[in-house]
């Protein structure tokens, strides 16, 4: 497979993700009333006076669905092609605030592996910015691969290491 057909399958199939998981988080904020901001915000573990105004602020109805619109669109682009850097770092700023927005992991995992995803994607256009694009694949291309390869492993060990210990 070429470089070229191995970053375009990336940014397709990172592009449905965002936009399945924009679609759930849709969906829940219509249904779930146990998910409210103003309950979640007391467990978020920063001083009052901190960064928690700007997550209020965020985290409005009519805010967060503009996060979620902006989510989706960002990621119909992505995968149409083209997305200039600037979307790669909208999408990973996006990304951390919805980490903040669910206390971690909102689909266990997958929420932190898209997150790698988005990591990979703003290296790629971050180091083709200032080298080439193709460095910039490869380098985001890597850390995608090298990340998914130790997150499974660590499972893997962690997994055999309590199996043994009962």
């Amino acid at each position: 497979m070429t470089l070229t057909l191995a970053a375009r399958l990336f940014e397709v199939l990172l592009g449905f993700s965002l936009l399945l998981q924009t679609f759930e988080f849709l969906k829940i904020q219509s249904i779930d009333r146990v998910s409210d901001w103003q309950i979640q915000r007391t467990e978020v573990p920063l001083h009052p006076n901190a960064w928690l105004w700007i997550l209020d602020r965020l985290f409005q109805p009519q805010a967060y669905l503009g996060l979620l619109v902006v989510r989706g669109t960002l990621a119909v682009w992505l995968m149409a092609g083209g997305l200039p850097a600037w979307g790669a770092w909208m999408l990973f700023a996006v990304g951390v605030v919805m980490l903040f927005r669910w206390r971690g992991a909102f689909n266990g995992g997958s929420d932190f592996m898209t997150l790698v995803g988005l990591t990979g994607l703003l290296i790629a256009h971050t180091v083709g910015t200032f080298a080439s694009p193709e460095l910039g694949w490869r380098a985001g291309l890597w850390y995608v691969t090298l990340q998914s390869i130790t997150s499974y492993f660590v499972s893997g060990i962690s997994g055999m290491v309590a199996l043994c210990l009962r």
